[in-house]
C-alpha cells in the first residue's frame, strides 16, 4: 500500500513540474518576442509591422525553451526518489 502511495505522490510531483514547466512559456515568449523585435527593425529598418515578421520566431523559440524546461523539471522531481519503477536489487 505504501508503495502505490509513494507512486502516485511522484506521478502527482511530476505533473506540476510539467504544468509548472508549461507556465515557463509565457516569459519565454515574451523575452524572446523583445529580441525578435529588435531583429527585425534591424532586418527591415523603416518598415512598420515589422513585429509581425518576430512574432513566428518567437513562439518557436518559446516553444522549444519551455519542452526544455518541462523536461528538465520532470526529470529532477525523479531524480532524488526511486523513481517511479523501482530499480531491481543487484
Amino acid at each position: 500500500m505504501e508503495q502505490q502511495s509513494k507512486r502516485r505522490s511522484l506521478v502527482l510531483k511530476r505533473m506540476f513540474a510539467g504544468l509548472a514547466g508549461l507556465l515557463f512559456f509565457i516569459p519565454a515568449f515574451l523575452v524572446s518576442f523583445a529580441v525578435a523585435c529588435i531583429w527585425a527593425e534591424h532586418r527591415w529598418p523603416g518598415d512598420g509591422p515589422a513585429y509581425i515578421a518576430a512574432f513566428d520566431p518567437a513562439v518557436i523559440v518559446a516553444a522549444i525553451l519551455t519542452i526544455i524546461c518541462c523536461i528538465y523539471l520532470v526529470r529532477k522531481v525523479g531524480a532524488g526518489d526511486e523513481g517511479y519503477w523501482p530499480r531491481k536489487p543487484e
